[in-house]
């Protein structure tokens, strides 16, 4: 074991070696310098991870590039560099992974040719030559999408001080991450402070070129602390994200006098929001329940968030590919991708009724669920509904990916049945790829359908039935389906790109500075 962590949970993990009678099985090697992983790995078999919450694993690249075979579970960053990797195996278990690792050690052939692999699997993907042509790439989006200067605010550049509670990995983080990119690139000078210092929110803050500052942000030394960081810059605008970090601002702008905007990013109120200087919200259905709440009518805006279209509309040609034959996606007639976390708000048993429905009417459909975890009660009682229905051919999950688009660039629908859900930005991204999109009625998803009629609602009071003969009616039709299909495009393009969203937010920074 190389690894560099706690010493109380080394502590713990030596004691369950005791525990279990493995002291000759098991070497403790710590934290090693690069020359010495060097000789670590060429001194072992096969490389194992079972980190839930990698960033990314730049060791497993450098385990590929020493002709060791990785086996990992199926979370977290470790996913990126393995996903379609010849010298790799994704599991979703501890027994899973055991019984992997005994394969692997008595097929010899196998284990070789996952072995001589690995090198060129690193060199190909992910050597410097790769990384400059994918910059190259990065940079000749971001000179489609977006302006070189602050020009929604009179050339005017911002100190923005950005807030977020939280450094995990959903949509509300994604949301944020985007708004940190679009301002930073539009040349607003940018500063983020978020709850802790590691994690999804801060190092992908830190990989932009951001200021990013770790607080705990539970007590009055992190006021004084952001107080501090108001004055040295000067800042012009606070931007709160999810509750904690909502209240934190309200208390720095009466405090130091600078306007704060918050964004709702769940359809859930709180006080916060009666004394922010602007409420931004993803959907008219956040913004009734603020008007419900007696907030002022000219203190909520609606902005919708904005995603990378280029990416959506213009996938990876190879990971696309590589997708097509993992999922084998060609052998079935009508393809479903939900994203979403695994649970149950997320109403994936909607996803998989709908899928039954289609079969029971001859389709052969496939229903890709993409997003993590895979364990848990919820996850299993998906897995036991999807064999009672006799549908394991038809259902996929895949964990959570960075590949999106390369899975919707094969897919024909893009579902999100969600309740209490804020807008779904899967929805715009399903959209931006071609995809008609399937929200519930009632929620935040279902405005995209009605204002721009990119596809169809799902209601509780009928039958799902209806809806699986609407949808394989419409697959049916070639010529009515790729109309639809070029509507979403267009529509995801127009109304959702990055600097759009960028200048909406510049405007309203602008109007509160003036």
């Amino acid at each position: 074991v190389a690894s560099e962590t706690a010493q109380a949970n080394v502590q713990n993990f030596k004691l369950r070696v005791r525990e279990l009678g493995l002291q000759d099985s098991v070497l403790w090697a710590g934290r090693l310098s690069k020359e010495d992983m060097r000789s670590f790995y060429a001194d072992i078999t096969l490389a194992v991870t079972t980190h839930r919450n990698e960033g990314f694993g730049i060791w497993i690249l450098e385990a590929l590039a020493m002709e060791r075979p990785v086996v990992a579970l199926h979370e977290g960053g470790v996913r990126d560099p393995l996903e379609g990797c010849p010298a790799g195996v994704l599991v979703n278990s501890m027994k899973q992974m055991a019984d992997e690792i005994l394969r692997l050690s008595h097929d010899r052939p196998r284990f070789e040719k996952m072995a001589d692999s690995g090198p060129d699997w690193v060199r190909s993907k992910f050597g410097r030559d790769r990384m400059i042509d994918n910059y190259h790439s990065l940079f000749k989006t971001l000179s489609k999408d977006s302006d070189a200067s602050p020009h929604s605010t009179n050339g005017k550049r911002l100190n923005i001080l950005q807030i977020i509670s939280k450094n995990d990995r959903y949509g509300a983080q994604r949301i944020f991450l985007d708004q940190v990119a679009i301002l930073h690139r539009m040349g607003h000078n940018v500063v983020v402070a978020g709850r802790g210092d590691t994690g999804y929110v801060s190092d992908s803050v830190r990989t932009l070129g951001v200021e990013y500052h770790g607080i705990p942000m539970n007590g009055v030394r992190d006021i004084i602390f952001l107080r501090q960081l108001i004055k040295k810059y000067p800042i012009n605008v606070m931007h709160t994200t999810l509750d904690r970090a909502d209240y934190v601002g309200v208390i720095l702008s009466k405090m130091t006098g600078v306007p704060v905007v918050s964004t709702m990013m769940v359809p859930r109120y709180h006080v916060g929001f009666r004394f922010a200087d602007r409420v931004v919200v993803l959907s008219n259905k956040q913004k009734e329940l603020l008007l419900q709440k007696n907030i002022r009518p000219e203190k909520i805006l609606v902005i919708r968030p904005g995603i990378n279209v280029e990416r959506f509309a213009n996938p990876d040609p190879e990971k696309r590919e590589a997708w097509r034959g993992k999922l084998k996606a060609d052998d079935y007639g009508l393809v479903f991708c939900h994203i979403a976390s695994i649970i149950p708000r997320k109403a994936h048993k909607v996803s998989i009724d709908l899928v039954h429905e289609c079969k029971i009417r001859g389709e052969n459909p496939l229903l890709i669920i993409i997003g993590d975890p895979l364990s848990g009660e919820y996850y299993e009682s998906l897995v036991q509904k999807i064999a009672d229905l006799g549908l394991e051919r038809n259902v996929r999950f895949t964990g959570w990916t960075s590949e999106i688009p390369e899975i919707l660039s094969l897919s024909h629908f893009t579902i999100l049945p969600s309740e209490n859900e804020a807008l779904g930005i899967v929805l715009m991204e399903g959209m931006a790829a071609g995809t008609p999109i399937i929200a519930r009625e009632g929620e935040g998803g279902a405005e995209l359908i009605e204002e721009y009629g990119t596809g169809y609602l799902f209601s509780e009071t009928r039958s799902l039935g209806s809806l699986a003969e609407q949808i394989s009616m419409l697959r049916k039709d070639s010529v009515r389906y790729s109309r639809l299909s070029g509507h979403c495009r267009e529509i995801g393009m127009e109304r959702f790109s990055l600097s759009t969203f960028g200048r909406r937010l510049s405007d309203l920074y602008g109007a509160l500075c003036n």
